[in-house]
């Protein structure tokens, strides 16, 4: 019968040696782009949801206005200016779902990736800190069995 103990650790063994380790400073570099990858991608979203919101809000107050504008009206609009509200009001909508769909899409799923990477990266500074710890170790180790 298998010892459960045992199992758990050769599976944390298999996970600690899947990938080669990268030195110190090759993490550091990486880490550096990384992050500096991820501030650009985390304003890119702010600024694209910031763009988003401001549409919305064009579009709600725009089409407030329009519904105000026909109650205050008693007699016909002018033509231009009824064509122009009415292509504000067909239009608007429209451009408001591409831009929540170019957020969505492009620019959330993009912090998301960005998110995941970060994390991955986190992990495998994990992992070669435990195998540094582990290397620590068994040189403490052997200089105290040197000394018995």
């Amino acid at each position: 019968m298998n010892n459960p103990n045992q199992a758990g650790k050769d599976f944390l063994e298999k996970l600690l040696n899947q990938e080669p380790v990268m030195t110190t400073e090759e993490y550091q570099s990486y880490r550096r782009e990384l992050d500096q990858k991820f501030a650009r991608v985390e304003r890119d979203e702010q600024r694209s949801r910031r763009l988003v919101g401001i549409a919305i809000i064009v579009f709600v107050l725009g089409n407030g206005g329009i519904f105000a504008l026909n109650l205050a009206y008693t007699t016909a609009m002018p033509e231009p200016v009824l064509t122009m509200l009415a292509g504000f009001f067909l239009l608007s909508p429209v451009f408001c779902l591409i831009l929540v769909g170019i957020y969505l899409f492009k620019y959330r799923l993009r912090l998301r990736r960005m998110r995941d990477q970060a994390h991955e990266v986190t992990l495998r500074d994990l992992q070669r800190q435990i195998l540094e710890l582990r290397e620590k170790l068994a040189a403490a180790e052997g200089r105290a069995g040197e000394k018995v």
